[in-house]
């Protein structure tokens, strides 16, 4: 399988290029200078019609949306651990996980991000960063609650439900200050080898 992961750091392709870490696969890395305006050029563009990150070439193929991409090359490595098996008891929570974090959860901590630091300042609203980090508290908490007593979501098997959830936290600030379980999953998984590449943008 040949992989080459369009990629622009502090962005959702960060969870994809941890993944590919995890599951220790060999892949190109492409920066996107997206910052820079990049994305918006035409030769991006038709790699990804959004001109966003990330995009995945396999095996000449693109593929969008970091979530599916995930979910998919997990499905794809087996032998990584890093999913339950599809008729196994800890599937349901996996994929409740999964969902939930990109879902219920993104959202509101992107909306944060884009008006508190991303968009140019004339086309920020400044009520959506505290509207949007509010809304967050409940669903931080059911996480904060799930990951109570436990290493990670499904007990002592770290998985890419943990992933995508836990590169959505790195975007948190003051939101989970007052949640000892979060903030120790981030520490756990700051201690990743397959994260080194991220420490010193976090």
């Amino acid at each position: 399988m040949e992989l080459k992961l369009y990629y622009t750091p502090r962005t959702r392709a960060d969870r994809v290029r941890w993944l590919l870490n995890e599951l220790q696969l060999e892949y190109e890395l492409v920066n996107v200078d997206l910052f820079g305006g990049e994305g918006s050029g035409q030769a991006y563009r038709d790699i990804h019609p959004l001109g966003q990150v990330p995009a995945l070439e396999i095996d000449g193929r693109i593929m969008l949306e970091s979530g599916a991409i995930c979910h998919l090359l997990t499905d794809l490595h087996p032998r990584s651990g890093l999913a339950p098996a599809l008729d196994s008891p800890a599937r349901l929570e996996y994929e409740q996980w999964i969902f939930y974090a990109i879902s219920t959860l993104e959202p509101w901590i992107w909306q944060k991000v884009l008006h508190g630091t991303l968009l140019p300042e004339k086309r920020r609203i400044a009520s959506m960063v505290d509207f949007s980090s509010r809304a967050a508290i409940p669903i931080l908490q059911v996480l904060e609650q799930a990951y109570q007593d436990q290493l990670w979501l499904l007990g002592d098997q770290f998985s890419t439900a943990d992933i995508l959830t836990i590169s959505i936290l790195f975007w948190c600030g003051h939101e989970i200050q007052c949640m000892p379980n979060l903030q120790r999953c981030l520490h756990q998984a700051r201690e990743r080898p397959a994260l080194a590449f991220s420490k010193t943008q976090q």
